[in-house]
């Protein structure tokens, strides 16, 4: 593992700790309610039909499904759908154990426009998103031979795990901080998977 690649694991880390350490000691960060606030000044009926039916695209059920299909295939099962699958597992594992450490409420009930029950920190949503997209992001690119294209497929997946993200705070069911949490803990996850893949899983037919 590169020297730059162990600095952003530790931040991620340091960065998860941080936040994991306020929301146990005060509830709530500084940040969260004015996020929240402007999240919800965006509501309108357009961005809602899209917001509600791209925070499902992370629900465990879609993500589920996907990962067998990934593996029901025999030309995606090795290459993607067991990494993948894995990988997904391990986030599931992961965020369920902090969320009953944790044991923090999720926002008022009145503000959730999709139902959702248990805790709320991490997001789990939000770690699965960065965890199942950068994975197969990861893959996809150590088969592509131009950087421009490594870029574009990186750029891409970056945009749509920010909105997913974004999404579960728009349709009031996570704090900000909940999302950061789980973004860090799934960019750590990626930085050890992206050395694992390239020195051991790449080799596999």
């Amino acid at each position: 593992m590169t020297k730059i690649s162990k600095l952003l694991f530790l931040i991620c880390i340091c960065v998860f700790t941080v936040i994991c350490y306020n929301v146990i000691s005060y509830n709530r960060l500084a940040f969260d309610l004015p996020v929240q606030r402007f999240a919800f000044s965006l509501k309108t009926l357009s961005y809602t039909k899209i917001m509600v039916p791209l925070t499902y695209t992370v629900n465990p059920e879609t993500i589920i499904a996907a990962c067998l299909l990934l593996i029901i295939f025999p030309k995606t099962r090795v290459k993607f759908g067991i990494p993948i699958s894995i990988s997904c597992l391990i986030s599931l594992l992961v965020y369920k154990i902090i969320k009953h450490s944790v044991a923090r409420p999720r926002p008022d009930t009145s503000l959730h426009m999709v139902t959702q029950g248990g805790y709320s920190f991490p997001s789990g949503h939000s770690m699965t998103a960065v965890i199942f997209y950068g994975v197969l992001a990861i893959i996809i690119c150590s088969m592509l031979k131009t950087f421009h294209k490594k870029i574009l497929v990186v750029l891409l997946t970056t945009m749509l795990v920010l909105i997913l993200g974004f999404s579960r705070i728009y349709v009031g069911v996570h704090w900000p901080s909940d999302v950061l949490a789980g973004f860090m803990l799934g960019c750590a996850y990626l930085i050890i998977f992206k050395y694992v893949y390239e020195h051991k899983v790449r080799t596999f037919p």
